[in-house]
């Protein structure tokens, strides 16, 4: 049973060797089933977008770890975030959830700035 449970809830992400193309480690994420990733400007911080009322889990780069979760405003198990995008500069995430909004965080204080309501289940 448990493997058939890991499948449906996965709690890691994989990193690839790009250049043997093979698993290199895991990384342990909050929540559940990650699907959206970006990555910041200066590629050391990943951001994984999870499922199961958790909202982006921060992964540095360098160290293939889990560092923290950003804020997800409220959001609870029924609104899932999907998607996670940074801003050029650096200084935002925003994160796409299943109520129809994109939320703003800063990256330097993991605040969430805004929720912006754009339709329903944007990705």
């Amino acid at each position: 049973m448990d493997s058939v449970l890991d499948a449906l809830y996965n709690t890691n992400i994989s990193v690839i060797d790009a250049v043997t193309n093979t698993v290199s480690s895991t990384v342990d994420v909050q929540g559940f089933n990650p699907d959206g990733i970006a990555v910041n400007k200066d590629d050391t911080t990943l951001y994984v977008a999870t499922g199961g009322g958790y909202g982006v889990s921060v992964i540095d780069t360098a160290t293939n770890s889990y560092t923290c979760e950003l804020p997800y405003a409220g959001k609870n198990d029924m609104f899932r975030s999907g998607n996670v995008a940074v801003n050029p500069v650096g200084t935002k995430v925003y994160m796409t959830w299943t109520d129809g909004t994109v939320t703003v965080t800063d990256i330097d204080t993991n605040t969430v700035q805004a929720t912006v309501y754009v339709g329903q289940e944007p990705s």
